[in-house]
C-alpha cells in the first residue's frame, strides 16, 4: 500500500509531503476486508525476507536508480490512463488520470474540467 500526506501552505504550495510504502511480507498482515485484493510476499509462495534487509534493499534501489527519478516513476506508473474515484475530505468524484507532473501530482480530468490533484485518495476502478 501506499500512503502520502501533506500540507498546503496559504499560498497553496505544499508546505511539507511524506510518502510511505507498506508491504505484506507475511500471510497473517492480510486483514479479512482487504483479502479479496492484497498479498503478501508469503500468500506468492516466496519465503519471508528479513525485514531490515527488504528495507535496505528497496532504499538502495530508490536512491541509486539510473536516470531520472521522476521519469523512472512516471514510465513505471499503471494509473496514467484509468478511471479513478477521488476521495477528498467528505466528497468524493470520478476522474480520468490524464499524467502524471514533475511535482508527483496527478492531472486529471472531471467533468469539471482538467485540474490537478495534490491531496486525497484516489481509488482505481476495476
Amino acid at each position: 500500500g501506499i500512503l502520502t500526506e501533506g500540507e498546503v501552505d496559504s499560498t497553496g504550495k505544499i508546505a511539507y509531503q511524506v510518502i510511505g510504502m507498506g508491504i505484506n511480507v507475511y500471510k497473517n498482515a492480510i486483514s479479512d476486508e482487504i483479502s479479496a485484493i492484497a498479498t503478501s510476499i508469503e500468500s506468492e509462495g516466496f519465503v519471508p525476507p528479513d525485514r531490515s534487509d527488504l528495507a535496505a534493499e528497496i532504499i538502495t534501489r530508490s536512491l541509486y536508480s539510473n536516470g531520472d527519478p521522476y521519469a523512472e516513476y512516471k514510465a513505471r506508473s499503471f494509473i496514467i490512463g484509468k478511471k479513478v474515484t477521488v476521495i477528498k475530505l467528505a466528497e468524493s468524484y470520478e476522474a480520468e488520470v490524464i499524467d502524471i507532473n514533475p511535482d508527483y501530482s496527478l492531472k486529471i480530468h472531471t467533468s469539471k474540467g482538467e485540474e490537478d490533484l495534490f491531496t486525497g485518495e484516489v481509488s482505481l476502478k476495476i
